[in-house]
């Protein structure tokens, strides 16, 4: 491998970076005021010194491959610690810079949307993009710092710190059940109209527990929406039995204007909350960081 000045080499690693998150590489040459040609020819010279292709390039995107992807997001940890060592070598040690997070839309309406007015007066130079989604996404093709996921969490490179856990609950309005009846069984709950969500899942169910033996019990919802907060809002109408884990409905049970049901067979089953993120503690930017720490700190589920 050609030996190259370590400024050249933290250039070059910068200006890739910037287009990968620019999408282009004339956005890229904007930002610094170079010029496109400049940019990319920056880009083949690292891509020769490190004998390796990092982007596949059309005439419509580029892309990352899979040496490049690794390069990416390491590269962005390595330029995210240059940018803390110099801030903390002056009199501004706050962590700053842009922070991209990605949750479901019932954790990020009701847990981490009221919690962002006091990250913002604790650490007010970091600036938030924030993603609602019940959708996972990939963090690197979306360019995500921290996910919010709910679940048991699929085997991966990314690295994840468990948030708490809610119980699952079986919902209904008063004025539902008692036009219907309360359900005394699982196996009752064919009888009456079930909300669920679209959301593609390894079982198309609902979990249970009798008498110490676990059921699996088959759900034909009459309507399926893709979010929690979409299910509670049709629960609330009164449009049938639903599903949720109980920080989502914790008001309304406690209001009364939503019931639970069937609950002893029902008591064993609960969702586990993690901010996932990509990269070691000791190599993440410091904003992420702060961030997860405050999140851990602040993050309370019933």
């Amino acid at each position: 491998m050609s030996s190259a000045p370590r400024g050249n080499k933290l250039v070059e690693m910068e200006l890739f970076v910037a287009t990968i998150e620019a999408g282009s590489f004339s956005l890229a040459a904007r930002h610094f005021c170079m010029s496109p040609s400049a940019v990319s020819k920056a880009v083949a010279r690292l891509e020769a010194r490190l004998r390796v292709t990092l982007l596949n390039r059309s005439t419509r995107k580029l892309s990352l491959t899979p040496a490049g992807e690794s390069f990416f997001h390491r590269s962005k940890c390595l330029l995210a610690e240059l940018d803390d060592i110099e801030a903390a070598t002056t009199q501004d040690t706050m962590p700053a810079g842009p922070l991209r997070i990605n949750t479901n839309v019932p954790f990020g309406e009701l847990i981490l949307l009221p919690l962002i007015p006091l990250f913002q007066a604790q650490f007010p130079d970091i600036t938030l993009n924030i993603d609602l989604t019940d959708e996972v996404v990939d963090m690197y093709d979306a360019r995500v710092d921290v996910a919010i996921r709910a679940g048991q969490l699929k085997d991966s490179d990314l690295y994840a710190r468990k948030l708490g856990q809610s119980p699952r609950v079986i919902v209904a309005t008063p004025a539902y059940l008692q036009k219907h009846g309360v359900p005394n069984e699982p196996e009752d709950l064919t009888r009456y109209h079930k909300l669920d969500l679209n959301l593609s899942r390894s079982f198309r169910g609902w979990r249970m527990d009798k008498n110490g033996q676990a059921l699996q019990v088959s759900i034909d919802a009459q309507i399926k929406v893709n979010n929690g907060m979409s299910l509670k809002h049709l629960a609330m109408q009164g449009a049938g039995l639903a599903r949720l884990t109980r920080f989502i409905v914790e008001k309304e049970l406690q209001s009364g204007a939503l019931v639970q049901v069937l609950e002893q067979y029902n008591s064993q089953e609960s969702e586990s909350f993690y901010a996932v993120f990509m990269g070691k503690r000791d190599l993440m930017p410091r904003r992420v960081a702060v961030f997860l720490d405050f999140l851990a700190e602040h993050t309370v589920l019933r």
